[in-house]
């Protein structure tokens, strides 16, 4: 049970971390060169 616990943990570590780089690089983007209808800011 532990075991699964610990496993289940690093399973979401892992995954936060992706998705928040994901969305740090999609962030990025985003100023870099903002839709049509997003006023640079």
């Amino acid at each position: 049970m532990v075991g699964r616990f610990i496993g289940l943990l690093l399973l979401s570590s892992s995954t936060f971390s992706l998705f928040y780089h994901n969305l740090r690089s999609n962030r990025r983007d985003l100023s870099k060169n903002p839709p049509a209808g997003v006023k640079g800011g």
